[in-house]
């Protein structure tokens, strides 16, 4: 078997442009973003690399200073020793001795203009000789810290072998050198902040701070935590140095590094904005010279089809094309109307003969029985009976010949007690037929013969099964949904229907269960009838009482006229 295929709805034109412009720009701002963002990274890393190369030539340059001043205190030797003496002649030669070292350490300071001091330490006292162009102050309290570090190294060895080491003094930061001598140790210092004090100078576009870094990355000087949030709004360029274990770090701000970048962005965001604009712009044309044309077709179409307008108002604003619809739509419309009431005649005339085709089925079915009774009487010689026979054949063809479609109930009631007094007259057996109706719906009116045919049935099938039959006939007005109903209930004392029977009297198909090859058509026949005079509006039900029985239930629309 083949699976049937949910029917898809079909989308509007509305649903449609909104879907192709999602289609169409959605793409177009994710590549854009993802090309934004490329471009970004990318300026940013060629922007580091850039400010790397413009404080290599200051690292190199302080490289340069710093191995300098390896080599310079690496090639002295001196002795100390000399300041132990304690005679007073040893001790004014050792003054003088001490003098003549110190103006050789001022005269080869002015060659190396960049070491701040040179100091001498005999594991008991400081002496040091700074730079001409150094603050005395600030020497001095280096000196000191210098001192108490010195002391907390006396015992160790080759400090030489270190290199740099820094320590700070009173919120500055220096790199000192230390090499062991006889009699103590000499080296020098250097203030990180005179070494660095040329790239400060240098007004580097964008450079906001300059500091020096360890080989375990801890900066030694400047106001800036690495881990801090404010580190967000600069990038990072970082310069090693060859020959000693420091790196100079640098802090660019990114609003002075981006601003060509920046503005590039704003053109190009005032651009997205102008075409977007354009673009939002194009919608709304679109929207009301094509959109708002087509809803509103749709909503007319919606009218014709309910019937609620003879013809559409064409607006002259409207495009040409919608203009040329709405007027050819007033065309279809007349002759749509003009067509409907030929139809509409035609219908009534097919309804007619076919309610005539069903009237004549049913009279063939009466006539019929009755005279086959008649004739049962006559060969029995039971002429009074015949004579009753032939008064309620007289009374039948009354009844049906001067009824065409509808009688009212109370008549129907009547007809059927009649035909019930007639199976009395020709039974052997007691049947017993009541019949309650409120007095308000005895004057609806019903199609004919709607309840004796069910009534002939129940007394067709007692008379197979040679019992007796009680049948209870029942009807009432109620309300659902705000309209007034008619129901009408056939019960008897039979033996009822089969589940099978059930099933296919329920079918909504017109078939019917016959219990013989002349039986069923009856009951096809007032459903023909229903349907044809009420539509869906009828409904026949069938089932079984808790007794025991047939249960039939008939609504049908309540009317008087």
């Amino acid at each position: 078997m083949h699976k049937k295929r949910k029917e898809r709805k079909p989308c509007s034109m509305k649903k449609k442009i909104f879907l192709w412009m999602s289609v169409f720009l959605f793409p177009i701002l994710v590549i854009l973003i993802i090309c934004m963002t490329f471009i970004t990274k990318s300026y940013e890393r060629q922007m580091q690399e850039y400010a790397g190369q413009l404080i290599h030539p200051f690292t190199a340059q302080i490289d340069t200073v710093l191995s300098s001043a390896i080599r310079y205190i690496g090639g002295k030797t001196i002795d100390l020793g000399v300041m132990e003496k304690q005679d007073d002649k040893s001790r004014l030669d050792a003054i003088e001795q001490m003098k003549a070292l110190g103006d050789e350490f001022s005269e080869e300071l002015s060659v190396q203009d960049d070491i701040n001091a040179v100091w001498m330490w005999n594991g008991e006292k400081m002496w040091f000789v700074q730079n001409y162009n150094q603050s005395y102050v600030q020497n001095d309290q280096a000196a000191e810290s210098l001192e108490q570090i010195l002391k907390k190294k006396s015992g160790e060895e080759l400090i030489f072998q270190e290199g740099y080491q820094s320590f700070e003094s009173e919120d500055l930061y220096y790199l000192f050198l230390a090499m062991d001598v006889e009699g103590g140790r000499i080296g020098c210092w250097f203030s990180v902040e005179s070494l660095l004090e040329e790239i400060e100078n240098a007004d580097l576009p964008g450079l906001e701070a300059v500091m020096f870094q360890d080989a375990q990355e801890n900066l030694l000087n400047g106001e800036f935590d690495k881990d801090s949030e404010e580190m967000n709004a600069y990038f990072v360029s970082e310069s090693k140095m060859q020959s000693v274990p420091f790196s100079i770090v640098a802090l660019w701000d990114k609003k002075v590094i981006f601003q060509p970048f920046n503005s590039l962005v704003q053109v190009v965001m005032v651009c997205l904005i102008i075409v977007t604009v354009l673009f939002l712009s194009y919608l709304v044309s679109v929207q009301k010279s094509v959109i708002r044309p087509l809803e509103r077709m749709i909503k007319v179409i919606g009218h014709v089809k309910k019937e609620e307008i003879d013809e559409i108002e064409v607006n002259k604003k409207e495009p040409a094309e919608i203009q040329s619809v709405f007027l050819a739509l007033n065309d279809l419309i007349q002759k749509v109307r003009n067509l409907k009431i030929r139809v509409y005649e035609e219908q009534l005339t097919e309804q007619e003969t076919k309610l005539q085709l069903y009237q004549l089925q049913i009279r063939p079915h009466f006539f019929l029985n009755v005279l086959n009774n008649i004739v049962s009487f006559a060969r029995s010689n039971n002429y009074q009976m015949v004579q009753k026979m032939t008064l309620f054949l007289a009374g039948h063809c009354r009844y049906i010949l001067y009824h065409t479609w509808h009688v009212t109930l109370e008549e129907e009631l009547e007809y059927t007690q009649n035909y019930m007094n007639m199976q009395q007259i020709q039974s052997e057996k007691e049947n017993l037929y009541t019949a309650e109706a409120e007095e308000e719906v005895l004057g609806c009116k019903i199609p004919i013969l709607c309840i004796q045919i069910f009534v002939e049935n129940s007394m067709k099938y007692a008379r197979k099964n040679k019992e007796e039959i009680r049948i209870l006939v029942r009807a009432g007005k109620w309300k659902t949904k705000g309209e007034e109903k008619l129901w009408i209930t056939i019960d008897d004392s039979g033996e009822g229907f089969t589940q099978e029977q059930i099933k296919q009297l329920q079918e909504e198909n017109d078939r019917v269960y016959k219990r013989g090859k002349d039986h069923g058509i009856g009951i096809a026949n007032v459903r023909q009838r229903l349907k044809i005079l009420y539509g869906d509006q009828a409904n026949i039900s069938f089932s079984n009482n808790e007794k025991g029985g047939a249960h039939i239930k008939i609504d049908l629309p309540f009317c008087e006229k």
